[in-house]
């Protein structure tokens, strides 16, 4: 099993309560965020996310959202994209 930390900063003159997380795992990326998966509220910092070994070397990549204290959601983060550590 791998682990990653990702840690984030609500963005400076906001009230937004904490961010979405999404992920997908593969080469490209979707263009579209609804190809994203559900990942967690980042309701803590740093937020680890665990991947199965099988998936070691594999990119993963991540967007956020901000969800404020309506639980409305803001724009999403540019893409990030980390590799998943090995064992």
């Amino acid at each position: 099993m791998a682990t990653i930390a990702a840690c984030w900063r609500s963005p400076a003159g906001t009230t937004e309560h904490s961010p979405a997380l999404e992920c997908w795992v593969g080469d490209t990326p979707p263009a579209d965020p609804a190809g994203y998966g559900f990942a967690g509220l980042g309701t803590a910092t740093p937020h680890l996310v665990q991947y199965p070994g099988a998936q070691a070397g594999k990119k993963a990549h991540y967007l956020l959202s901000w969800i404020n204290t309506r639980s409305e959601p803001g724009p999403w983060s540019n893409t990030f994209t980390v590799t998943i550590p090995g064992e």
